[in-house]
């Protein structure tokens, strides 16, 4: 199984969301993240959604941070290549899409495969148990998705 790691931000100036219905918004991130795991693996858990609402003196408003935990079977991934660097974009990509319908001013700060069951052949390339895809180097994140 694939874990991946989401780190979101944002301004929650123009959200659709209050910061005191945290529960109700973080079950909200949780329906829209089940359609992303929906999409693109078939299915999979949505393991953990954390937002916290804190000010910007500098910028006088309200932000927000987004810590989300998927549970997939890499496997399934239902795109080309088969490849961690796009499972990791095509996540960050629809996570950004969707979430922006209820966060108006976002952006997916890095996207990460925690864990997973990738081997190292002799060469040290790692390969997917699974899936067999293979990499010319390991990679941990794809960072700073822009969604605006």
């Amino acid at each position: 199984m694939c874990i991946f790691q989401i780190h979101v931000r944002g301004d929650a100036r123009f959200s659709e969301i209050v910061s005191d219905e945290v529960e109700n918004t973080e079950l909200a991130v949780e329906d829209v993240m089940s359609h992303v795991l929906l999409t693109l693996f078939g299915g999979g858990t949505v393991e953990d959604v954390t937002i916290q609402f804190f000010p910007d003196p500098q910028k006088k408003q309200r932000r927000f941070s987004i810590q989300i935990y998927l549970q997939c079977a890499c496997q399934q991934f239902s795109l080309r290549p088969l490849t961690k660097e796009c499972m990791q974009r095509e996540v960050g990509k629809h996570t950004g899409i969707l979430l922006k319908e209820l966060f108006v001013s976002l952006e997916v700060g890095s996207v990460e495969l925690v864990r997973t069951p990738w081997v190292y052949e002799g060469d040290a390339t790692p390969a997917c148990v699974h899936c067999c895809a293979r990499y010319e180097r390991p990679v941990r994140r794809e960072e700073g998705i822009s969604v605006d």
